[in-house]
C-alpha cells in the first residue's frame, strides 16, 4: 500500500476518526521514527480544521492576520476566538491583549482577564518553571536562555556579551537548585532570587545588577512577585494596555515565557493550546524579544499549539528579515486592506498576482484574501448586525453598543 493508499484508508474508516494531520503523518511514522499510536497522539491537537475561522492541521501550526486600522482586523480576529471557544470548549486559548480590544468577549465566554501593569494586584512571576519546560532537553538549559533575553532587554542591549551570557547562566543554575530538589509551588524562586545570586558572580555583574534592579526593588518591581492568579480557566486574556511602551516588550516576553509553560502541561495532558499574540510587531524591536518570539513559534508547534500574530504595522513585518520569513512560511494568513506599498510588497513575497492583489488594495471593511497553503482566496466578511455575538465583537466607537 503506498502512502496516499494508507492516507485515504484512514480518512475513510468510520470506526476510528482520523484528522487530516493524522491521516498525513501516520503513513510517514515510520521515516520520522515514531509508532502508529504516537503520530496518532501527535495529529490529534493538529485536528482544526478551516471552518470558524480555524486551519487545517495538516498545512501549518501558525497563522498571522494584517490588516490596517479601521478595516475588520480585530473583528475577524474575535470571529476565529469565538469559533474555538464554540467548536472547542476544551482547548486553551491564551490571548495577549495590549489595546483592550478582546475583554469583553473574553469574559462573556467565561473567559478570565488578567491585567499586567504597575498598579495592578495580579502578578506572574517570570521565573515560574514546569517539570517539562526543556522541550523534552534541560529545563534550567532553556530557562536560562529567557533569562539571557530578559537581561538583554532590561539593558537595552543589543546582545549581551559571552561573559554576561556566562554570569547569567551560572546564576540560573544557582537560582533553581533548591527548587530541583524540591519541584513544589512553594519552592518556585523569584526574581529576587536571581537578581541575588546575579549579585554574588562579583564585580563583573554590575551593570547587569544595576539595570536589573529597577524591576526587582524599584519602580518597575512588578514581576518580582510570585504568580498570585488563577491561570487554570481554559480562556485568558492577558491585558497589558496599562504597561506603557517601555514596558510593553518586557510584559509580552514575561506573559509569553508563562503560556510556554502552559503549553507543556497542555502537551502532557494531550490539550491542543491557541495562541493570539496581537499588536506582536512590539516584539520586533529588539533583537531578544524578537529571537525568542520565533523560538516559541518553532517550539510551539511541535507541542500542540497553534500561533496566531496580528498586527496593523505590516511594514514592521516587511522590514524584519525573521518577520518576513515567518509570514512566507505560515501557512494560513489572513489580509485585510493594506496600504498601496504594503500591498506590493506583500504579493511579491507571498506569489500574490495583480488580480489577486486587487482585494487587498481599497478593500471594503471586512473584505481581503485568505491564503491557505498557496490556496488564495477572496472572502467578503459579513455578519448579522442584530446579534449579541456582534455587540460582543464590534469595536467600531461610532456604532452604539
Amino acid at each position: 500500500m503506498t502512502k496516499q493508499e494508507k492516507l485515504e484508508a484512514l480518512r475513510a474508516d468510520t470506526s476510528v476518526h482520523y484528522n487530516c494531520c493524522q491521516s498525513v503523518l501516520i503513513p510517514f511514522c515510520r521515516e520520522c521514527g515514531i509508532s502508529e499510536e504516537t503520530a496518532y497522539r501527535l495529529g490529534s491537537q493538529f485536528g482544526g480544521g478551516m471552518k470558524m475561522g480555524s486551519v487545517c492541521g495538516a498545512v501549518t501550526g501558525a497563522l498571522m492576520v494584517l490588516g490596517m486600522t479601521g478595516f475588520g482586523k480585530s473583528f475577524a480576529v474575535m470571529q476565529m476566538m469565538a469559533g474555538i471557544m464554540l467548536r472547542w470548549p476544551e482547548d486553551d486559548l491564551v490571548i495577549i491583549d495590549p489595546e483592550n480590544e478582546y475583554a469583553r468577549l473574553v469574559e462573556a465566554f467565561g473567559g478570565e482577564v488578567i491585567e499586567i501593569s504597575a498598579s495592578s494586584k495580579s502578578h506572574i512571576n517570570p521565573m515560574d518553571i514546569s517539570e517539562d519546560y526543556g522541550d523534552e532537553g534541560n529545563p534550567i538549559q532553556l530557562k536560562s536562555q529567557f533569562l539571557r533575553d530578559f537581561c538583554q532587554l532590561v539593558l537595552n542591549s543589543k546582545e549581551l556579551s559571552a561573559q554576561e551570557c556566562s554570569l547569567v547562566d551560572r546564576a540560573a543554575l544557582i537560582t533553581y537548585q533548591k527548587y530541583l530538589l524540591h519541584p513544589e509551588r512553594e519552592q518556585m524562586p523569584s526574581l529576587h532570587d536571581f537578581y541575588n545570586n546575579l549579585s554574588l558572580q562579583g564585580p563583573q555583574a554590575k551593570a547587569l545588577t544595576m539595570a536589573l534592579s529597577m524591576y526587582v526593588d524599584g519602580t518597575m518591581d512588578l514581576f518580582a512577585h510570585q504568580t498570585n492568579v488563577d491561570l487554570q480557566n481554559h480562556c485568558i486574556c492577558f491585558n497589558t494596555v496599562k504597561l506603557g511602551k517601555s514596558m510593553q516588550s518586557i510584559g509580552m516576553m514575561t506573559v509569553l515565557d508563562q503560556i510556554w509553560n502552559r503549553i507543556t502541561r497542555n502537551r502532557v495532558l494531550g490539550r491542543r493550546t491557541w495562541i493570539f499574540t496581537d499588536e506582536f510587531q512590539l516584539l520586533l524591536g529588539n533583537s531578544a524579544c524578537t529571537n525568542y518570539y520565533f523560538e516559541l513559534s518553532s517550539r510551539a508547534r511541535k507541542w500542540g499549539a497553534i500561533l496566531t500574530s496580528i498586527t496593523q504595522h505590516v511594514r514592521s513585518v516587511l522590514n524584519n528579515e525573521d518577520a518576513r520569513r515567518m509570514l512566507s512560511d505560515c501557512g494560513y494568513i489572513k489580509l485585510l486592506n493594506q496600504a498601496p506599498d504594503d500591498a506590493n510588497d506583500i504579493a511579491r513575497l507571498l506569489h500574490i498576482s495583480d488580480e489577486e492583489k486587487r482585494y487587498i488594495e481599497n478593500a471594503e471593511v471586512g473584505s481581503g484574501l485568505l491564503i491557505a497553503d498557496k490556496v488564495v482566496v477572496p472572502f467578503n466578511n459579513t455578519f448579522p448586525q442584530d446579534t449579541e455575538l456582534f455587540r460582543l465583537m464590534d469595536t467600531n466607537p461610532n456604532r452604539k453598543k
